[in-house]
């Protein structure tokens, strides 16, 4: 997604893109270092990136949830993609007690993402994610669509993809 992106701003004559990545998988970490690399090499855009191997939600639980300790002033972004895990998590599990704003029964980490994602974003930036439906309907996602709702707004072109 981070090579995709790079090809639209460059299409859109960026000049300059600082690009923070997070990912925990051992078996990726290689790919992307070298995919970013390649980028930086190829690329007219003046681009720098860091990789951050933390728990994107957990890392930031603090700043999240404004309590002593975190940062009064994080680090927020223009644009902010993702592809979350789609996975239940136990409502005890480090990711939902960290955000417990947006959890209330089996939580799925996909939407913690989304809600991370969301905070991370600058007021007038944009946030892609790839995430499936479900968020639409049912309790267990209620207090995240007050929160996505409240701190964001959808605004088109909106791309739905459904399988059949």
């Amino acid at each position: 997604m981070s090579c995709a992106l790079i090809k639209v701003l460059q299409r859109e004559k960026v000049k300059r893109v600082n690009l923070t990545c997070y990912e925990i998988d051992n078996n990726i970490l290689t790919i992307l270092q070298n995919n970013l690399d390649y980028i930086k090499k190829n690329t007219d855009i003046e681009f720098e990136y860091e990789i951050k191997t933390d728990n994107y939600i957990t890392s930031q639980y603090l700043d999240f949830n404004q309590m002593i300790g975190g940062n009064s002033k994080p680090k927020k972004y223009d644009i902010v993609i993702g592809n979350p895990p789609y996975m239940n998590i136990p409502k005890d599990a480090p990711e939902a007690t960290a955000m417990p704003e947006v959890c209330y029964g089996t939580p799925n980490l996909y939407f913690l993402f989304a809600s991370m994602g969301l905070f991370n974003l600058k007021p007038e930036g944009q946030m892609v994610n790839i995430i499936p439906r479900s968020w639409t309907s049912g309790a267990y996602f209620e207090k995240f669509r007050e929160y996505f709702l409240t701190k964001g707004k959808l605004k088109p072109p909106i791309v739905l993809w459904f399988r059949a």
